[in-house]
């Protein structure tokens, strides 16, 4: 009959025995007492040791050089650095779904702006042909022009006026849609105007002309359509200002077309 050598502590015993399943999992020292001559010996004690500083510490390290003994030889998978895989491999698809689904974000915010903004034109350059009956619109196969030239005074005036109020995005896009083919020159004016200084940066310069509302830079477009209304409704009460004030304003842009 074959004996198994215990790993842990050199005996003998029966592999018929080897039943590991059925032992309790702990530490346990049992103690003896005999019967008399020649009738054996019964268990008299039993207690676990589990946790102790003498017995404890050396089956522990033995059971760590075997545990590694089968890793290596590829009879056992290390449970702890295949859960540390598993989890990598968790965290990298997490990373991918959400990179993923900030992409999405992005790509829906980056379509709701630009709806924001298509919209927004449309809506200035209904108000803005309102203004001026010789003003008209030009179409291409693929967009449309508000038509500017030295005749369409309160149209010019009016477009000078919101681009100083306007988000830096809405002004480019507004200006793609402005035909000046008979007034260049206004429209390097139109371009190169400054947005509104603030109203701080206004009364300790001199007197505050529109105070307008603040919006964010170019990167960003927060424009509510409420806002809009508000810059429309004030850029036309400019441009019916009295006489006086518009000749100002005219006298002003002259001087700097001249400059151009």
């Amino acid at each position: 009959m074959s004996h198994l050598v215990c790993p842990l502590c050199g005996k003998n015993a029966p592999l018929s025995t080897l039943d590991p399943d059925n032992i309790e999992l702990d530490l346990k020292v049992v103690s003896f007492r005999g019967l008399g001559r020649g009738k054996g010996f019964v268990k008299s004690e039993e207690y676990s040791v589990f946790g102790d500083d003498e017995i404890t510490p050396i089956i522990a390290n033995k059971v760590v050089k075997l545990y590694y003994m089968f890793i290596n030889n590829g009879i056992l998978t290390d449970y702890n650095y295949t859960k540390v895989n598993e989890l990598k491999t968790q965290c990298n698809s997490k990373d991918s779904e959400i990179s993923s689904l900030k992409n999405d974000i992005k790509e829906k915010n980056e379509e709701i702006k630009e709806r924001e903004i298509r919209s927004h034109v449309d809506y200035i350059i209904l108000q803005s042909l309102s203004l001026d009956k010789s003003a008209r619109l030009d179409f291409s196969e693929d967009s449309y022009y508000m038509v500017i030239t030295p005749k369409t005074t309160p149209l010019n005036l009016f477009l000078l006026f919101l681009v100083q109020e306007i988000p830096s995005q809405l002004k480019i896009r507004l200006l793609q849609h402005v035909n000046t083919n008979d007034f260049p020159q206004y429209l390097q004016i139109l371009k190169s105007e400054q947005k509104r200084r603030s109203v701080a940066a206004e009364l300790a310069g001199g007197a505050v002309i529109f105070k307008g509302l603040n919006y964010s830079d170019i990167d960003s477009y927060s424009l509510k359509f409420n806002e809009l209304k508000t810059i429309i409704i004030r850029a036309k009460e400019r441009v019916y200002n009295p006489e006086e004030e518009m000749e100002n304003i005219l006298k002003e842009n002259i001087k700097r077309l001249k400059n151009l």
